[in-house]
C-alpha cells in the first residue's frame, strides 16, 4: 500500500534535515532503522487544492519515533505535504517537517 501512496520521485525531508527518496525511505522502514510507534494529529490538516490534480496539506502531528539506543523520541512536528494525482491515484511527492518548540 505504501508503495502506491508514495510517488517514485518522492523527496522526503525529515525534521532533522536528512532527506530520503522513496526507495531509501521504504528501505529504512523495512530494515527497522526508522520506526514510528505512534502518530496523532491534534487537528485535521488544512488542504489546499492547486488545480484538479495537485494539492498540499499543512498541519501538525505528535509522533513517537525510534531514537538512539532504541529509545523512543517524542516530538511535535509541523509538516507540509505535496500530492499529485497520477493515473487516478493521489501520491505524495514531497514531505517536509520541522520540530515545533
Amino acid at each position: 500500500m505504501l508503495d502506491k501512496f508514495l510517488a517514485d520521485d518522492l523527496t522526503y525531508t525529515h525534521s532533522t534535515g536528512a532527506s530520503d527518496t522513496k526507495a531509501s525511505y521504504i528501505g529504512k522502514l523495512k530494515a527497522g532503522t526508522m520506526r514510528y510507534f505512534s502518530a496523532e494529529y491534534p487537528a485535521e490538516p488544512r488542504v489546499q487544492m492547486l488545480g484538479k490534480d495537485a494539492a498540499i496539506t499543512i498541519g501538525k502531528v505528535n509522533v513517537v519515533t525510534l531514537g538512539a539506543n532504541n529509545s523512543q523520541v517524542h516530538a511535535t512536528l509541523a509538516f507540509l505535504h505535496a500530492f499529485v494525482k497520477r493515473h487516478g491515484q493521489w501520491q505524495l511527492v514531497a514531505h517536509q517537517s520541522a520540530k515545533v518548540q
